[in-house]
């Protein structure tokens, strides 16, 4: 994984507006951030959130949303919407 890096342009990382998700992103944020300190070089990365619902956006989405801001955690936006055709 250490020579990874000099091979990639941007990692995507995928994540729902959940709070087990939200759990698991700053677990991600703290590995990318002791790689990005042993290659001595940041690895540019985004979350990109998942199955959002285009016509509701839920207190949970909202709060998860400022937190992941709060904690300088790059998000994707607009996020991948939820569509029926995949459900």
């Amino acid at each position: 994984m250490a020579r990874l890096p000099r091979f990639v342009d941007l990692i995507l990382l995928p994540m729902q507006y959940s709070e087990l998700d939200r759990q698991e992103v700053e677990k991600v944020k703290a590995y990318l951030q002791t790689l990005d300190e042993r290659i001595n070089e940041p690895i540019p990365r985004i979350f990109v959130p998942t199955r959002v619902s285009a016509a509701i956006r839920t207190n949970t989405e909202k709060q998860l949303r400022s937190s992941l801001t709060q904690a300088d955690i790059p998000v994707l936006d607009p996020p991948i919407l939820d569509k029926i055709a995949f459900q």
